[in-house]
């Protein structure tokens, strides 16, 4: 999957009015939370279809499709009681790979 479509840039611009300081807002804080997510999804604090749906929603959100995707599937999953194994690791690798896209986006962006 390419960096490109793991976040939207043009519409999440557009969510943003076309305001390039608050698209860098939200991505920064979408990156201060992605530790907190990570762990969140790990610890099992809260039910995991739960905090799978919140990552689903922020992600929704930021324009952030992949990511979207694979929470939904691990909601789903989760609610219905299967074994979410599989689901979580791959929500956990697309948060990752997602979180460093949107660093490089904010390095991109603070270089202009």
């Amino acid at each position: 999957m390419s960096g490109g479509r793991m976040i939207d840039r043009e519409t999440l611009l557009g969510r943003c009015s076309g305001e390039v300081e608050l698209m860098k807002e939200l991505l920064r804080d979408f990156v201060e939370r992605c530790d907190g997510e990570r762990r969140l999804l790990v610890t099992g604090d809260e039910p995991i279809h739960r905090r799978a749906h919140k990552i689903k929603g922020l992600a929704l959100n930021l324009s952030m499709e992949p990511l979207r995707e694979k929470a939904a599937t691990l909601e789903a999953k989760a609610k219905e009681g299967q074994d979410t194994e599989v689901e979580l690791r791959e929500l956990l690798e697309t948060l990752e790979a997602t979180c460093e896209l949107a660093r490089s986006i904010l390095d991109e962006e603070s270089d202009e």
